[in-house]
């Protein structure tokens, strides 16, 4: 769905429009070794499983310019989240006018900080939108200038 909206947008590489999305994923793994396939029959695979914990999959994609980046995670912390970000204006936006940053509410400091952990950034580069364009459903742009 964001996406979707944001190419709608009309391109401009000062300022891309990147969505951004996290997902919480289950790590599991096989308890028993499938069967083997025999002539005219499935492969047969039990529905036990292991549990092997969990990880939290960031994801940034500039539709309108075809870039991606994936990151997987042991945590999904407003600090891992702050450093997604930080990796976003830093490393693949490093030399742009303002960063549209497109995302759901659900993603937005998932967690409180904790009061040892720091998140800073280089100067004032991100801060919530106060200008540009307007993004329909739940999202709110936020620019990283």
């Amino acid at each position: 769905m964001l996406v979707s909206l944001a190419v709608k947008l009309t391109y401009n590489p000062e300022r891309p429009v990147v969505c951004m999305d996290e997902k919480p994923y289950q790590l599991l793994g096989g308890a028993r070794e499938p069967l083997p396939m025999r002539p005219g029959d499935n492969q047969k695979i039990d529905s036990e499983y292991v549990w092997n914990g969990t990880c939290t999959i960031f994801a940034f994609v500039e539709p309108l310019g075809g870039t991606h980046h994936i990151n997987v995670r042991e945590h999904r912390t407003a600090f891992d989240w702050a450093e997604e970000i930080k990796y976003l204006v830093d490393a693949m936006y490093p030399d742009v006018e303002k960063i549209i940053l497109v995302m759901d509410n659900q993603a937005l400091l998932p967690h409180p900080v904790q009061p040892n952990q720091k998140i800073a950034f280089t100067g004032n580069r991100v801060a919530p939108a106060e200008t540009g364009p307007v993004i329909p459903h739940t999202s709110q742009p936020l620019l990283c200038n």
